[in-house]
């Protein structure tokens, strides 16, 4: 088992970096793409000529690079957004230095990793409540499956709760250990895992089962996952492995039982908005859907359809993530029959068990 010991943000970006080149020049077709994605509809572009001023790009066309997408945790401070009254300036410029901490690290790690764009979604989607940011929302959330499966890595600021708190540039280890071929194995200590705000978003999984790489910054430092199964991390001793529905990795054919590993693992997470319960994990079903060629259900699926009727509240103790929101939201969501019909943790039980 290889090891290194950075200390500090710089050999955080040495250390993933090293971990990208390798996935690229000896994991082979597992890990690669058969063309390099498009662009999303906007990316934050770095090619100013000035390291701190920075622009927002669209694309005139569809055009395929390589980019970097971010998944964390807004919080409640997350103040320098995109509007529909600054598009234009975002255009034109904006100063790294006015962009909360994550997103400075993140902008950092990029360019780093010798990337040029990356997608973060404050920057990237129209926020507000106006016309134009409600009908801006519409059209990206529907290409969200996209902008992380397209993605050449996507940063995972795990540790951070909110946007100002960044990447904890603490000494950390990393280490590598090979996992079944197709799926992903991460372990981190318990006690670090309750600290991993982003493993309790609804929105963040599948900003994290989708991507063919993954950097994770973690509270013990960088974590590097991508399709070959490898996981290189915080040092193994005293280490738990993820309940099982986070040792799942969407496989390029998935089977019935994969959609149940999905809502398993999704109902262990909150939602700031509670109508986003299907929005958030519709990449995932449109990546399932592909593969299985199955008909989608309000969130379940027609070749599994009975089976899939018999959920219940689960035991919290069951699982070592900090519990979410539970019982009805307080505007119907429905069907009543389905999952996504409550907030908390669902259990989906075998038919074989029920005989």
């Amino acid at each position: 088992m290889d090891s290194v010991q950075p200390h500090g943000y710089l050999s955080q970006v040495t250390a993933a970096k090293a971990f990208l080149t390798d996935c690229l020049d000896h994991h082979g077709a597992i890990c690669a793409q058969e063309e390099v994605g498009y662009l999303p509809h906007r990316v934050v572009d770095f090619a100013t000529g000035d390291d701190e001023v920075l622009r927002l790009h669209i694309p005139e066309s569809r055009t395929r690079e390589k980019y970097v997408a971010l998944s964390y945790c807004w919080g409640q401070t997350n103040h320098f957004v995109t509007t529909s009254q600054n598009l234009t300036q975002h255009q034109q410029s904006f100063k790294l230095s006015s962009l909360p901490r994550t997103l400075q690290d993140a902008v950092k790690m990029t360019r780093g990793l010798g990337l040029q764009y990356i997608r973060i979604d404050a920057l990237c989607i129209i926020q507000g409540r106006d016309e134009a940011a409600v009908k801006d929302w519409s059209l990206q959330v529907s290409h969200m499956g996209d902008v992380y499966g397209n993605a050449h890595v996507t940063i995972s600021a795990t540790a951070s709760s909110h946007a100002d708190e960044g990447f904890l540039p603490s000494p950390c280890s990393l280490s590598s250990s090979r996992s079944q071929v197709g799926r992903r194995h991460l372990a981190v200590s318990l006690r670090s895992l309750r600290k991993e705000y982003v493993n309790t978003r609804a929105w963040c999984m599948q900003e994290y089962l989708l991507p063919r790489r993954v950097i994770v910054l973690t509270l013990q430092g960088v974590i590097w996952q991508c399709q070959n199964g490898i996981v290189k991390g915080p040092d193994t001793q005293n280490w738990s492995f993820f309940p099982s529905s986070y040792q799942y990795r969407l496989l390029p054919k998935p089977e019935a039982p994969d959609w149940g590993n999905i809502l398993q693992g999704y109902s262990c997470r909150n939602l700031t908005n509670p109508r986003d319960k299907f929005h958030a994990v519709a990449g995932l079903a449109r990546r399932y859907r592909d593969a299985a060629g199955d008909r989608y259900v309000a969130g379940l699926w027609e070749s599994q359809f009975l089976e899939s009727l018999l959920w219940h509240h689960a035991s919290q103790n069951q699982y070592i993530l900090p519990p979410p929101i539970h019982g009805r939201p307080e505007k119907y969501r429905p069907p009543s029959w389905t999952l996504a019909s409550i907030n908390g943790y669902v259990y989906l039980m075998d038919m074989r068990t029920c005989q």
